[in-house]
């Protein structure tokens, strides 16, 4: 199974790699999304999620004002919509990323996949699935 057979439909943000990380939180207040996919020149570089900011910047006393998303971030690979799902599950088990970015062919932003996307494709049938992209919030 490909994650082209899945109906994905997973809010999303974007972030700015130069952001500092008190804007982040604030957008994450906000919109109640803890995590993002970080951007550079339009394309997908990373993640954060609302665990970075608490372990990379709280827990280690840095500035949220001075501290750009770009040193706190994780990055996962992206993937696309022909990646397995096994391959999926690998990046999960091994990087434990909150969301990983799926990308065109041009490696644009199409939108995200979870963990749950991939627990819930386990255990529905097969042909309700397809795909429909991430709404970016």
């Amino acid at each position: 199974m490909k994650l082209s057979d899945l109906t994905i439909d997973d809010e999303y943000i974007t972030v700015a790699d130069d952001e500092d990380i008190e804007t982040i939180a604030k957008k994450f207040t906000e919109t109640g999304i803890t995590d993002a996919v970080v951007v550079k020149d339009g394309k997908p570089i990373g993640v954060i999620d609302d665990f970075d900011i608490i372990s990379k910047v709280v827990a280690e006393g840095k500035d949220a004002k001075a501290t750009p998303v770009k040193d706190v971030m994780h990055a996962p690979p992206t993937v696309t919509q022909e990646t397995d799902l096994k391959r999926l599950e690998q990046i999960f088990d091994e990087l434990n990323p909150s969301v990983v970015p799926v990308v065109d062919e041009n490696g644009s932003l199409l939108g995200v996949v979870t963990l749950m996307d991939i627990i819930q494709a386990r255990t529905r049938p097969r042909s309700i699935f397809s795909w429909f992209g991430g709404r970016k919030a």
